[in-house]
């Protein structure tokens, strides 16, 4: 009796280790970007208040130079784009900053991207998680199961590990996990990747052309 499963969705996640000159910088405007007043009350910074365009900083080009060469190999040979009618920028970038016990985000997508990414700067342990969702309900799924399976899942988690960066569809909804304890600041970037470049700077949520920046 085959078994099919179709349609699955596609997770990437790949480590870097960062030359400590390129950490430092990146840590450096991430700081800057994240306002004390937010940190010290505990509130997470993220890209609902602080600006998108964190990856338009020079001391962030190394990091994306590194992740330039793994995520083309993902877009090109794994997903098969072709890179005669497909490019790829990366149109919004933003701190996420979460103290210990910083209170969980909201279920979300991002809408008008094709990808979204989170890189983990600073991950002490008990580090909230990612938690990725099903990009849609099927009526089968509420059913109670002797347990779960690729073909019965309706999330997944993936740890936040310092120097792991983690690559989704920028449609899978998804949010942050809070903090296990005082822990200390969870540090990440996030970014969201386009293939459009007549984007519409008036429509929220997508970048203004001169955000773009090409991978490759």
């Amino acid at each position: 009796m085959p078994v099919e499963s179709w349609f699955p969705t596609v997770v990437f996640y790949e480590d870097f280790m960062l030359p400590p000159e390129v950490r430092q910088g990146v840590l450096e405007a991430v700081r800057e970007r994240a306002e004390p007043q937010l940190v010290d009350s505990g509130i997470v910074v993220t890209a609902m208040n602080t600006p998108n365009d964190l990856h338009l900083d020079p001391r962030l080009a190394p990091l994306f130079d590194t992740f330039e060469s793994p995520l083309r190999k993902f877009f090109f040979e794994v997903m098969r784009f072709d890179p005669a009618m497909v490019d790829f920028f990366v149109g919004r970038c933003w701190p996420v900053v979460q103290v210990d016990d910083g209170q969980e985000g909201v279920a979300h997508h991002h809408v008008g991207a094709a990808f979204s990414a989170v890189y983990f700067l600073e991950a002490p342990e008990g580090s909230g998680p990612l938690t990725l969702y099903k990009p849609f309900d099927s009526p089968h799924d509420p059913l109670q199961k002797a347990g779960e399976s690729e073909l019965t899942f309706r999330q997944t988690t993936y740890q936040a590990v310092e120097n792991r960066l983690i690559l989704f569809s920028s449609a899978l909804r998804h949010k942050r996990e809070p903090n296990r304890g005082p822990v200390g600041d969870r540090v990440a970037i996030a970014f969201d990747v386009y293939t459009m470049v007549d984007i519409d700077a008036r429509t929220s949520g997508f970048p203004r052309m001169e955000f773009l920046r090409k991978l490759g």
